[in-house]
């Protein structure tokens, strides 16, 4: 997988970004459009591959960058 600037991509060739939770996501509105894999994922402090960010889940992550992941 290459990595670039928090973009992947993927095996397949799908470019991807990485996001991460920065307020607890809730169930209500199917999942705010994330799969429950997602959703549990970005609710455990995990950082996730994300093809299509949904509209809803955009108040809810924020994409990480190389500068993002230096500061953890």
């Amino acid at each position: 997988m290459l990595s670039r600037r928090g973009l992947c991509v993927n095996d397949l060739g799908i470019i991807m970004a990485k996001y991460k939770a920065v307020k607890f996501i809730t169930m209500f509105e199917s999942y705010k459009g994330l799969t429950k894999d997602q959703y549990d994922a970005l609710n455990n402090g995990e950082i996730v591959e994300i093809k299509d960010l949904p509209a809803q889940a955009e108040e809810f992550v924020e994409e990480v960058t190389s500068s993002n992941k230096e500061k953890e």
